[in-house]
């Protein structure tokens, strides 16, 4: 299923202040950024700590693949998410339409590609904060290797593998929409420094999870 929602603000893989826009181009999906304005009274957030969960955990069995399911919820225990989640497709531009800033607690899985719980790799994006204050994924850099990240339908239980936060100018798009072992999961923000002279983040901090067999 693809929402259209034209008067809603065109980012991806989710912003704050700042906007960031998906396109499609040579078979994966590159960042882009778009612009937004932002009071000098707001700090960017902090930057995210690079981890990844020890090698052992390579060798967990992966969880079978299960059906196609729109994902309805995303719960976050150790971060303090819980959150809705609404489909979105791209516009005709290849331009992911993301829910309005003004929907302080609502994250976006991209339709284009796996949904939670089938083999591959489904992507959750969350606007990190707006003009106001935090949004949805203002936490998602605190996440560390190990924390559980619960998707419903279905009550799927994604264990975090790695946490990174990289250069939008250098974003691992093979890494986060390519081929993947069995069920994967990546959840995706902006962060690092709010630039003024361009009004958006620099950054993208990227969140890797596994579903392992219980």
């Amino acid at each position: 299923m693809r929402h259209r929602k034209p008067a809603k603000h065109r980012l991806a893989w989710s912003l704050a202040w700042a906007a960031c826009a998906v396109t499609a181009a040579a078979g994966g999906l590159l960042l882009y950024n778009g612009r937004a304005r932002v009071p000098p009274s707001l700090p960017s957030p902090p930057a995210a700590k690079e981890a990844t969960l020890p090698q052992e955990a390579a060798y967990q069995p992966l969880a079978a693949a299960v059906p196609r399911a729109v994902p309805q919820r995303v719960d976050i225990p150790s971060i303090g998410v819980s959150a809705p989640i609404t489909p979105e497709g791209t516009d005709s531009t290849g331009a992911l339409e993301m829910p309005p800033l003004s929907a302080e607690n609502l994250a976006a899985w991209y339709d284009g590609g796996p949904a939670p719980g089938q083999d591959g790799a489904a992507v959750i994006a969350g606007h990190v904060d707006n003009a106001d204050g935090p949004l949805v994924f203002w936490r998602l850099r605190e996440l560390r290797p190990g924390d559980k990240v619960t998707v419903s339908p279905g009550n799927l239980v994604f264990t975090v593998t790695k946490i990174t936060e990289v250069n939008k100018d250098a974003f691992p798009t093979l890494a986060v929409y390519g081929p993947a072992k069995g069920p994967q999961l990546r959840l995706i923000t902006c962060g690092g420094t709010f630039d003024y002279a361009t009004g958006h983040y620099l950054d993208n901090v990227i969140v890797f999870a596994t579903e392992y067999k219980r």
